[in-house]
This record gives structure tokens, C-alpha cells and sequence, in this order.
């Protein structure tokens, strides 16, 4: 099926063709709302980084006012410096611990200085930079911490109010060897830039991201942690860096990322995973008491590696920008207000992005996005555009029989945009099908006629407003199998002096269709030319009004009959 988006309908739409003849195809449909392309981002600009930046996170680093950006790679710490305008300059890189996974920043010891946090994940460690408020760091700290970390995230887990970090580990899951589980590590603060405590918190399986939030109201921070399998859990804290394990919530496919934020304004927070094994994420709506409803999955591009929630539209509502690691896009799905999304947009990034974050970087009022990108050792930066005209494009028709489907887009200048039509058979990869063919200024029009009987497909049209390609919500549809002659007579039936006629041609061979009166006369015969296998209605002329009574309907092609029964009452 489709990824669930906003708005979405099941029907079976019938394109209305020209005169009096009205076309209703047989086909199995999902359709959703119209998207509205709006080009919220300009086209990228990369800063190179040290190897394999995996994680990014944006603040000011050197007391000037303006936001910089600090990425953790293979080797260590990236900082790039900003303008304020929304470009970089100046960069320094430092070491961290083995294998950094992470980075967070903070004041850890209330200076006003920002620090930074990594999480280590062959050293097992987290590492701790006390900033010098110039954009340099102090020497590193490290401290042990469950087997594998992978993400470090800062909290108030034991009430002191002085930050602590909290840091997802693996466990141990080396091929051979004995497995352990995995789970997160709390280090409480001291206030002073240390970590002297530490809190193993255990669970039952691999855990690769926490998040820090507040599930049920009593005051204490919570965790929400991601893993295997295909789970998501509600860690409750209990006010002294331990955490009770609550509600476990499944989701589709391996969730490498999970985060926090109310998505639909009633004050409760929400989750949303990255099911980086998929196209798709789940968003688990929160109820308040610490538990989650069932998740809703909305699609992505391939691979989705991490998600990021902010305000991209400037419409109020919590959106969404998620990193594709698959496609080396970013997908942004601009949100309801009622914890739904619309279809996504996608963005050009670097090579594998893993990891995106938000702010305004050029003091615009419009949110930016910065993404890690592990494949080509860069980070992307993305420009909100304000005032951009938005684009509406509409599927507004669908016809599917054995042999062939053909859609329809409408939109204004839609002629003139660059357009592709894709397909796929879920769970498969989309498929690139060609560019469709214009009709007039404002339509689009593809026929497919590699199409298999039977088989369900699922469609959308990509085009491009600059340098971004938009896509309109997935269109499923099933294309019937081999059609039979028949014959559902009048609609409605009883029926008025010029009724409707409902038949089904098994192929596009010239038809006829005859009424006659109960002696066996011919009253009318219509002959039905021009039109493909499928299910049609016709409309008699005004001028063939049959007077009350019963009628025999007689459909004949390629030498097969089929008659129905109808009554006209005026």
C-alpha cells in the first residue's frame, strides 16, 4: 500500500471524456489530496568536513551572535564558523574518542560558555569539550559508557538542575561472539563540567538512539530509546537518572533514529522514528499518561536516517526534514498541526546524509537545514526562501484496463516543468518511467502500457521548481484482469425518458448497443466505436426519450450477446 499521508481517500475515479460519454475504468484506487510544491529551500551549499561526519548540531560556539555548526566524523569534531548570513568560513577540527557517532551541545558547567558531548562508539565512550567561548575547546574528557555508543543527548535526570548526559549504547553485536543488550547510559552532572556519576539503564535489546522529552506529566525527564527489533520504547525516569521501561511500540522496519516534539498542539509529546530499512517513518502521538497511540507511517525517500522536527513553512506547525541516506535527498513533509503530514518535498544533499538539524542561520525568520553527509565527507546547508510562489499540481484523472494505465496531472504551467513519471510494485524501488506529454499549458498526460494484468502499481510525478524535485502523493492502482461482455443496463433503473446505459467491452472492438419493447421491436441502436476494454456509461440523446415501460437492452460484440431488463417510469 501507499505511505500513509494527510488527507488520504479510497475511491475509484472515473475521467470524464468529452460529449456525452462518461468513462469508468475498472480499477482499485488509493488517492490522496493535491500537493502544493512549494520551493521552501535553496539549492545546497557543501563545506567540507573531516571523513564520515555522521551527526551535526548548530549553536553559537564563539560568542559573536551568529550560529555555527559542529560535526562529528570518523577522525573526531568539525566546527565550521558562521556569517550570519548564511554561509561558513573558518574551520578547525579536533580529535574526539574512537569511532564518533555524536555530538551535542550544552553549558555543562554554567558559564555561559557552550560544551560539547560525543558519543564514542569503539571506545565506548562519551567525550566532553569545555568550550572557550572563542570557538575552541579545552581537552577532552572521557568517560565509559555502555558497549557501542551511538547517540548522547542532554537532560535533567535527577532533579539537581544540572545538565546530564544521556547516552544510547549498542551492546555488544560482534558476529561470534557473546551478545550482550544494549540500553542507555546516564552521567549526571556536577554543575562544574564533570560527569562523576554513571547509570547503566539495560534493556532487552540493541538500542542505537535516545531522546529526551517529558511523557507523563510528573516532572521528570523521560527517554524515548530506538533499536531492535523494529521497536521504540518509553523509558520513564524516576527523578534519579534511573528509568523504568514502559510502553514498547512497534514500528515498520529498524528505527536508526528516534526524536521528540509536539506534533499536533495539544501540549503532549510525540515521537517520530526513522525506519532507516524503509522509505517511511512512524509518528507515535502521545497521550499524555507515558503511553503512545499505534504509529502512523508517513513516506520518505530510501533510507531514512535521522529526522528532525521545526516550524519549515513558517504556517505555526511542526514539520518534519528527514535525511535520506538512500537517495542522498532530504525529505521535508510539512505537518497538519494534527500530528498528520503532507506529502513530502525532497531536497538535494551531499553523499549519504545521516544526520539533520535546524535554525535560522542567516536571521531571516525562515529555518535552514544543515545536513552530515557520510558519503562525501560534507556538510549541506539549505536556505529557507521566504515568499516562494507556490505550484499546485492535481491528479484529476486515472484510467486502468488490461493493457495499459493513463494518468492525468493538471496544474498550472505544468507544461513547463521539468516532469517525470515514476512507478513502483511495493516494497520494491521506484521505478523512472519517462516524461510525460503536455497537454496544453496547464496538464500533464502518461500512458503506461507495460503493465501486467492483475498487478497493483503505485504512481507519482516528480518535477522539478529550481534545483528541487517535488513528487505528488502516490496514486495506487490494480490493473484488472481479463474483462468480460457484459451488460448492467439502465442507471438508474427504474428510469427517467433518457436513461443511462452501464456496460463492460472486453476490448476495444467496435459495439452496439439496441433497445427494443417487450414485443421484440428496435426502438434505438447506438453504435459504440473509439471506446478501450472497461466499464462505460452512455447517455441517450434527448431526442431518443423512450415513453414509460419496460425495455429489453441488448449489448452485442465480436458476435456475443448479453441482455438486460429496464423500466422507464416518465
Amino acid at each position: 500500500m501507499p505511505i500513509s499521508v494527510a488527507h488520504t481517500r479510497k475511491c475509484s475515479l472515473a475521467p470524464v471524456l468529452l460529449g456525452v460519454l462518461l468513462a469508468f475504468p475498472l480499477a482499485i484506487l488509493t488517492l490522496s489530496a493535491s500537493v502544493s510544491a512549494d520551493p521552501l529551500f535553496s539549492t545546497k551549499t557543501d563545506y567540507s568536513t573531516g571523513t564520515g561526519p555522521v551527526s551535526v548540531a548548530i549553536a553559537d560556539l564563539n560568542s559573536d551572535g551568529k550560529p555555527d555548526i559542529a560535526a562529528a566524523t570518523a577522525a573526531g569534531v568539525t566546527v565550521w564558523f558562521g556569517h550570519g548570513d548564511g554561509t561558513l568560513g573558518g574551520r578547525i577540527d579536533f580529535a574526539a574518542g574512537n569511532s564518533p557517532r555524536s555530538v551535542a551541545i550544552g553549558d555543562f558547567n554554567a558559564d555561559g560558555k557552550p560544551d560539547l558531548a560525543v558519543a564514542n562508539y569503539t571506545s565506548h565512550s562519551a567525550s566532553v569539550f569545555l568550550g572557550n567561548g572563542d570557538g575552541t575547546f579545552g581537552a577532552k574528557t572521557d568517560y565509559f559508557v555502555g558497549t557501542g555508543a551511538l547517540t548522547v543527548a542532554i537532560g535533567e535526570f535527577n532533579g539537581d538542575g544540572k545538565p546530564d548526559l544521556a547516552v544510547a549504547f549498542e551492546g555488544r553485536v560482534d558476529p561470534g561472539e557473546f551478545e550482550t543488550p544494549g540500553g542507555v547510559t546516564i552521567l549526571l552532572g556536577s554543575g562544574s563540567g564533570f560527569f562523576p556519576t554513571r547509570i547503566d539503564n539495560v534493556l532487552t535489546n540493541h538500542v542505537v538512539c535516545a531522546a529526551v522529552g517529558e511523557f507523563n506529566g510528573d516532572g521528570k525527564q523521560d527517554l524515548a530509546a530506538a533499536g531492535c527489533c523494529n521497536t521504540v520504547w518509553a523509558l520513564l525516569g524516576n527523578g534519579n537518572g534511573t528509568v523504568a521501561t514502559g510502553q514498547a511500540m512497534g514500528v515498520f522496519g529498524f528505527p536508526g533514529w528516534v526524536t521528540v516534539g509536539d506534533l499536533n498542539g495539544d501540549g503532549r509529546q510525540d515521537l517520530v522514528a526513522a525506519n532507516v530499512n524503509t522509505a517511511r517513518i512512524t509518528v507515535m502521538l502521545g497521550n499524555g499518561d507515558g503511553t503512545f497511540a499505534a504509529g502512523s507511517e508517513f513516506g520518505t525517500a530510501a533510507s531514512p536516517e535521522a529526522v528532525a522536527i521545526g516550524n519549515l513553512d513558517s504556517d505555526g506547525r511542526p514539520d518534519l526534514a528527514v535525511a535520506n541516506t538512500g537517495t542522498n535527498t532530504v525529505s521535508v513533509l510539512a505537518g497538519n498541526g494534527d500530528g498528520t503530514f503532507a506529502t513530502r518535498v525532497d531536497f538535494a544533499t551531499g553523499g549519504g546524509p545521516r544526520s539533520v538539524a535546524i535554525a535560522d542561520l542567516n536571521s531571516d525568520g525562515r529555518q535552514d537545514l544543515v545536513l552530515a553527509n557520510a558519503g562525501s565527507n560534507t556538510v549541506s546547508v539549505l536556505l529557507g526562501i521566504a515568499g516562494a510562489t507556490p505550484v499546485q499540481m492535481s491528479l484529476v484523472g486515472i484510467e486502468a484496463t488490461p493493457e495499459r494505465v493513463s494518468l492525468r496531472w493538471q496544474g498550472e504551467g505544468a507544461a513547463s516543468l521539468v516532469s517525470r513519471v515514476y512507478r513502483r510494485v511495493s516494497p520494491a524501488d521506484w521505478e523512472d518511467l519517462g516524461s510525460p506529454v503536455a497537454e496544453g499549458a496547464d496538464a500533464l498526460l502518461y500512458e503506461d502500457r507495460g503493465v501486467t494484468p492483475g498487478v497493483r502499481y503505485i504512481y507519482r510525478l516528480g518535477y522539478k521548481i529550481d534545483a528541487a524535485e517535488f513528487f505528488t502523493p502516490e496514486i495506487e492502482v490494480e490493473v484488472p484482469g481479463e474483462l468480460q461482455l457484459a451488460l448492467d443496463g439502465f442507471r438508474p433503473n427504474p428510469a427517467l425518458g433518457a436513461p443511462l446505459i452501464a456496460f463492460t467491452l472486453a476490448d476495444a472492438t467496435p459495439a452496439t448497443v439496441e433497445i427494443m419493447d417487450v414485443a421484440g421491436r428496435r426502438i434505438l441502436r447506438r453504435d459504440i466505436v473509439g471506446l478501450g476494454a472497461g466499464r462505460h456509461i452512455i447517455r441517450l440523446e434527448q431526442t431518443a426519450r423512450l415513453s414509460p415501460g419496460f425495455y429489453l437492452i441488448r449489448l452485442r460484440q465480436a458476435g456475443r450477446d448479453v441482455l438486460a431488463r429496464g423500466t422507464v417510469i416518465q
